[in-house]
């Protein structure tokens, strides 16, 4: 009797080490459920190494989805961008670092049409002021006021290029106008502290007269570079992408190899084509350069370290951690920071 009351003791010792060992093996191999933007921003951030930024909040159910664009030069505030395939929802997002908490203010909700070619750029004279770059849709504001860029014509394309504190202090944004087959460019330089337009006027660059054979349907970008070249490109009626240069005013323009509409430029004249989960970078000539997997990793902008007298390349990343209570989500926001001339370094 007492050995089969032994026998039974043992048993349940076993019993309790096997369904404790065989929990911790089923918890050793629990991973979240698979997400492909995940996964893909995960092998990139790793090749950007220690975030130079990184933050875990909790923020109310209407920042769902959305991800976070840091000022330029205070991590702690920026926007909330929420993006669905009929609308844009704009928040200002800042960081307490003594209460160590996350909040968003001033939500606005604007309607577009198939938010795929969207820039949201950050003033550098202005930490809460933001150029917003859609087709059909261009506005430079502050957090709580998005004013409707000047209506000088029909502007069909937008392009920005970042000012430094070094050569060119003011960002440059860039628009073209179409009427009566003759393409005009504006340039307008951005000073942060006026997001109304009151106090400076826009240049014109000069007019194009010699077109392209087929003009894009949708314009979404149109900047000059720094070799004085001039880049339109959009996509056609098929839905193709398309991308013309002029070398000059006066030259005929020709179609580079770039198959995705342009959605920006970098300051060394490096193109670029943000299709969401991956960043195509290409020579000022359309050649092919190389391609950085972002998915949950997003290219920010470009900005100019005047300590180091380099440009920097700033991406975000945006996590979702679901938590039970269902009046709001917990996020790790971390940002990266690599010299623009090292971002090769980073593709795939």
């Amino acid at each position: 009797m007492k050995h089969r009351l032994n026998c039974l003791s043992w048993a349940r010792k076993y019993g309790i080490f096997l369904v404790t060992g065989m929990s911790l093996v089923f918890a050793s191999c629990w991973h979240p459920p698979f997400s492909p933007e995940v996964s893909a921003s995960l092998l990139t951030s790793e090749k950007l190494g220690k975030p130079v930024w990184q933050v875990k909040v909790r923020l109310p159910y209407n920042a769902r989805g959305g991800y976070y664009l840091p000022s330029r030069y205070n991590y702690n505030s920026g926007m909330w961008i929420g993006r669905d395939p009929d609308r844009l929802q704009l928040m200002g997002f800042w960081y307490d670092s003594a209460l160590m908490k996350g909040m968003v203010d001033n939500y606005i909700d604007i309607p577009v049409q198939g938010a795929t070619i969207l820039s949201v750029l950050p003033s550098s004279g202005n930490q809460n002021v933001f150029f917003f770059t859609y087709p059909g849709f261009n506005r430079w504001g502050s957090y709580s006021n998005f004013n409707v860029s000047p209506t000088y014509g029909t502007k069909v394309g937008t392009g920005f290029r970042f000012g430094d504190d070094a050569y060119n202090f003011n960002d440059t944004l860039y628009w073209a106008e179409i009427s009566d087959n003759t393409i005009t460019l504006y340039k307008l330089l951005v000073d942060g502290s006026d997001p109304t337009f009151t106090l400076i006027s826009p240049t014109n660059i000069g007019t194009l007269n010699s077109l392209p054979p087929v003009l894009p349907a949708a314009i979404s970008f149109a900047a000059l570079g720094p070799d004085n070249a001039l880049y339109i490109s959009g996509t056609l009626q098929d839905g193709s992408g398309v991308t013309y240069r002029w070398k000059s005013l006066t030259e005929n323009p020709e179609q580079l190899p770039i198959d995705k509409p342009l959605t920006g430029m970098l300051a060394d004249g490096r193109l670029m084509a943000d299709t969401g989960d991956r960043l195509y970078i290409y020579t000022p000539d359309g050649s092919p350069g190389f391609v950085v997997s972002t998915g949950a990793l997003h290219f920010s902008y470009e900005r100019y370290d005047s300590a180091k007298l380099r440009w920097t390349a700033v991406f975000t990343r945006t996590l979702e951690i679901p938590v039970s209570n269902n009046d709001g989500w917990d996020y790790l926001i971390s940002v990266y920071e690599i010299p623009t001339d090292q971002l090769e370094t980073i593709a795939f």
